[in-house]
Formats: structure tokens, C-alpha cells, sequence
């Protein structure tokens, strides 16, 4: 849903939005309403990580290691670790030139909103080992990694499936927010729809 009377509002004020990922086999992107907000120039910190039991949340500044999630996720138990690096491209819709793109994140709710995404697929796939879902905030140049869901289970079809839900809900339920810069200008996205409940996003097997 387009919201086009928001005006100068800051991302804390759309709690009630979801921001719209558009994704290739490695590419995340997040898009928003606030066209017309500017940049912020503030420096954002990262939240200390949630990794409790088998479930590791991260809303952080720190470059994402594909690595040390996989490795974390592997348990003896478990015959298969699927992991999904989401990284920045060189386009968006309308625009063939981004170079850069800095995300915004409300992060106390972004983290919440992972953990009911992890509660409604270990409903689901109750086998399942281990869960990673972390997200970059800050400012990301092309092919840096923005996002990463890794999931462990003791057979690739639930590793497969559950990973699948995992990105897909998270696109339509976490607070995450980007601003886009391209050759001629800079600006937020252009997309934006009502935050989901993780349980109402449907996945192949279910």
C-alpha cells in the first residue's frame, strides 16, 4: 500500500507498515514509502544480539559473516544447514543505477518480530535444529550482505522449506526500512504495504 500524504514522518511513525523486499538468488533490496523524507545523518548503533537455546536473532552495523552463522546452525543431530545471504544490487524498480543503500531499522521490534517468525516455523516444521535470522542496518555498498537466515534440520526438504518461510516472512513482517542512492539522485524507496503477522504468510509445503 502506497502511502502518499506521509510527508516528513519518520520510520517510527509507520509501525503499522512493512517494508517490500524484492529478491533474486542473492539479492535482497528493501523498499518504503518516505519519498519525500531526507536522509538521516545519524550514526546507528548495533543492538546487542539475541542468540538464546537454538535461535540467534541480530539487528547490527557489522558486516554479516555468512560463515559463522552456517557453522553456529550445524548440530549433531542435524543433517542439513540451508543458508540464505541476501546482498545489495545494482537496481531497483525505476532505477538501473543504485550504488549504495542504507537501512533503517526499529530494532527492538525488528527483533521481536524474528522471534514470532521463528515461533510460527518451528510450529510448522517441528524438527527443525537451529535458526539464524540477522539484518544489517547502516549504509551498505554493492554486493555487501544485508541480510542472512540460515536453519538447520536433520533433512534438507524441512532445512529447505523452513529457510524459505523464514525470508519470505521476513520481508512481510519485520520494521526494517532503505534508502537508495543512484547516479542521479538519492531517495527512499517506493513501496510499502501493512506489516503482516508471520502466521498468515503461507510457505510450499503447508
Amino acid at each position: 500500500m502506497f502511502c502518499r500524504n506521509l510527508g516528513w514522518m519518520t520510520p517510527f511513525a509507520l509501525m503499522g507498515r512493512r517494508n517490500e523486499v524484492h529478491e533474486h538468488p542473492t539479492v535482497v533490496t528493501v523498499e518504503t514509502n518516505l519519498r519525500s523524507r531526507p536522509l538521516l545523518r545519524t550514526t546507528i548503533q548495533p543492538v546487542p544480539h539475541s542468540k538464546r537455546d537454538d535461535n540467534w536473532f541480530d539487528v547490527t552495523s557489522d558486516v554479516l559473516n555468512a560463515g559463522v552463522a552456517h557453522d553456529w546452525a550445524i548440530r549433531p543431530d542435524c543433517g542439513a544447514v540451508t543458508l540464505f545471504s541476501g546482498t545489495v544490487r545494482d537496481h531497483a524498480e525505476g532505477r538501473d543505477d543504485v550504488v549504495a543503500l542504507t537501512y533503517e531499522a526499529y530494532e527492538e521490534k525488528t527483533i521481536e518480530a524474528f522471534a514470532a517468525i521463528t515461533t510460527e516455523l518451528r510450529s510448522r516444521w517441528t524438527d527443525v535444529g537451529r535458526v539464524v535470522i540477522w539484518h544489517r542496518v547502516g549504509r551498505l555498498e554493492l554486493s555487501e550482505v544485508s541480510v542472512i537466515v540460515a536453519v538447520s534440520s536433520p533433512h534438507r526438504p524441512v532445512a529447505f522449506e523452513a529457510a524459505r518461510f523464514a525470508i519470505d516472512a521476513l520481508k512481510v513482517s519485520a520494521p526494517i526500512w532503505k534508502h537508495e542512492e543512484w547516479s542521479e539522485g538519492a531517495d527512499w524507496g517506493t513501496g510499502a504495504s501493512l506489516i503482516e503477522d508471520p502466521r498468515n504468510v503461507s510457505s510450499e509445503s503447508n
